[in-house]
């Protein structure tokens, strides 16, 4: 009697890709929630019903620091549609491109907190996205105003969830955190307080932008 063929094992890099998209549909709470991969794709990306991530690399090329960076980048993503409100962040979002890029990156660090309260493990994912994501960062030796949004965001993060700076940002965060400390002394506390509710959070968002001089 003929035995049947033993099918074929599922690629590695097929099964993260299902494995991926199923977990950011339960975090996320969108079952219906139509997940892609694409090449050349460098984060995530949200539309209508529609995710978007990055196509992860064929097995014999995926290492572990890509698999921690897509799970990273699929929970960062369901934390965003999980914990925020878009139309209440878009009427409270302020003037000013330098405003807003800082607005925008504090609002991802409170999703990404309050997330990783509940999901640790995503928390670790995320943890180890943005160590990779600051790795260009061990070049930059002054305070650059394009970095700014980024540095303040590392340092919500830092004083959001107790994570170290990422090695890689240590210089770039030395350069910003007097800065920061000098200008709006406390504010990451007041942030940090106001975490579970989104629209106090953004009020204090927007005290911090004041301080800043961001806002008028």
């Amino acid at each position: 009697r003929a035995t049947a063929p033993m099918s074929k094992a599922e690629p590695l890099n097929e099964t993260l890709k299902r494995a991926t998209a199923s977990t950011l549909k339960a975090m996320s709470q969108k079952r219906d929630l139509v997940v892609s991969f694409a090449r050349g794709q460098s984060g995530a990306s949200y539309s209508g019903e529609a995710a978007i991530l990055p196509e992860p690399e064929p097995e014999a090329h995926l290492k572990t620091k890509d698999i921690l960076r897509l799970r990273g980048q699929s929970d960062a993503l369901a934390m965003r549609l999980q914990y925020h409100d878009k139309a209440l962040h878009n009427r409270l979002m302020p003037p000013g491109n330098d405003a807003r890029s800082v607005f925008n990156a504090l609002e991802q660090a409170r999703v990404e907190a309050v997330g990783g309260r509940d999901f640790p493990g995503a928390g670790h994912n995320m943890a180890a996205m943005h160590e990779q994501a600051a790795a260009p960062f061990h070049t930059v030796f002054e305070r650059d105003p394009q970095h700014m949004a980024q540095a303040l965001a590392m340092m919500a993060r830092e004083r959001f969830t107790a994570e170290a700076i990422p090695e890689a940002a240590e210089t770039l965060i030395q350069l910003w955190r007097p800065w920061l400390d000098a200008k709006a002394p406390g504010q990451l506390d007041k942030l940090a307080k106001a975490l579970p509710n989104q629209a106090d959070f953004a009020r204090e968002a927007g005290m911090l932008l004041k301080a800043l001089e961001l806002l008028n």
